[in-house]
């Protein structure tokens, strides 16, 4: 008795800096930071209490995830939108979310069904109130909630990262703009499929899902394309 019990120190640095990345990262994703918007560190810093390092750290993670990029002696600053960028990423986010609902399909159980059934309640609810912001929430919770019911961590995780970065883009194109009831219906459509083991049904359900988000998405990048009179820089920099 009274013994340590070897959990070992908090690393107050590595918590500030995984803080830090994820209030950056949520505020590039809501839309709230223009693209090519820069991020000045002793700005950041000033405004959350902290010191550059931690700081640095986070714009560090956050060029390596692609959604800042580094430009000499300016520092970093928020990307812009990439045709490229978005159609590598869905191609392969159609591939893992069609194998990951296939999964699902076997190994979903009560629980995970009943939060699917929850979120996309209260997303139905929330849009009756308060219009299209309020699905976007719901949106992430429910596909999330989607990946973690395949049974399978490291690929929910990896959905995850890349469903943030596409969503990113979601948030600055509005690809769901009018697309709000067929979305709700398709996440219904999944849950029923989910309950009934129909792993082709639901595969089918995702994969029409998710190329009705690029198809839309796309559309409103090459229109911004066709605003600027040439092709949006590629995410991290590149003409």
């Amino acid at each position: 008795m009274g013994g340590r019990l070897g959990v070992g120190r908090l690393d107050t640095y590595n918590t500030l800096a995984r803080e830090v990345y994820n209030r950056i990262k949520e505020i590039i994703i809501s839309g709230k930071l223009e693209p090519g918007q820069r991020l000045v560190a002793q700005q950041i810093a000033e405004e959350m209490g902290v010191s550059r390092m931690p700081v640095r750290e986070a714009l560090k993670r956050l060029e390596a995830q692609g959604f800042v990029y580094s430009v000499p002696h300016k520092g970093a600053v928020v990307s812009d939108l990439s045709v490229k960028d978005i159609e590598e990423i869905y191609a392969i986010r159609r591939v893992l979310e069609a194998y990951s609902v296939r999964q699902a399909c076997k190994l979903a159980t009560r629980e995970h069904l009943a939060e699917l059934e929850r979120i996309a309640e209260e997303a139905e609810i929330g849009v009756a109130r308060e219009g299209e912001p309020a699905f976007y929430e719901k949106n992430d919770e429910f596909h999330y909630a989607l990946f973690r019911a395949s049974g399978n961590e490291t690929l929910a995780e990896l959905l995850r990262n890349l469903w943030e970065k596409s969503s990113y883009y979601r948030t600055l194109g509005t690809a769901l703009k009018g697309r709000l009831d067929q979305s709700m219906a398709d996440h219904r459509a999944i849950i029923r499929a989910l309950r009934e083991k129909d792993p082709d049904t639901a595969e089918e359900l995702v994969t029409r899902h998710t190329d009705a988000a690029f198809t839309a998405l796309i559309e409103f990048l090459k229109k911004k394309e066709a605003e600027k009179g040439y092709p949006l820089r590629e995410v991290g920099g590149k003409e």
